[in-house]
């Protein structure tokens, strides 16, 4: 029989369970608040992106007299070219290889453009007239992202 020996070496399987469980712990409370960074850097590129895209479309409509049709085309395609790329909105996927374009409603002398944002709904709002005035009215609990010349309403 070998003695018993005063200075082990190593650590026990009991210390070792204890230590992932405090790992497993920690990396429950860590793997949200993550997420919640992830969705807020979202927010942040949809808002920017937004107002860079309606500045370009403030400036096709100074150039052409009309809002275009399709951000998509329109505003690359004009001379002189108002914006290089598209811009996809990282809250919405067509499940397919092209880019997920914001969402874009143009009229004579209005527009909106918006993003899914965290709303389970991709539109989650209406145009309204109010005493004469269109207007975009938000419906309950809305977090769609909106640009728009237009007033906007909760």
């Amino acid at each position: 029989m070998l003695p018993f020996r005063k200075n082990k070496r190593g650590f026990t399987l009991i210390e070792m369970i204890f230590v992932l469980a405090i790992i497993a712990i920690l990396a429950s409370i860590a793997i949200p608040y993550f997420e919640g960074i992830k969705n807020e850097t979202k927010l942040t590129r949809v808002e920017t992106e937004l107002a860079m895209l309606k500045n370009s479309l403030e400036s096709y409509y100074q150039f052409k007299g009309q809002f275009p049709s399709n951000i998509s085309t329109d505003l690359q395609a004009t001379t002189p070219k108002i914006l290089s790329k598209i811009l996809a909105d990282p809250f919405k996927t067509d499940g397919s290889t092209n880019p997920a374009t914001y969402g874009y409603e143009p009229g004579d002398v209005w527009y909106v453009i918006y993003s899914k944002g965290l709303d389970p709904i991709s539109k989650n709002w209406t145009l309204e007239t109010i005493g004469g005035q269109l207007s975009i009215k938000k419906n309950s609990g809305c977090l769609n992202v909106i640009d728009s010349n237009l007033p906007i309403t909760e």
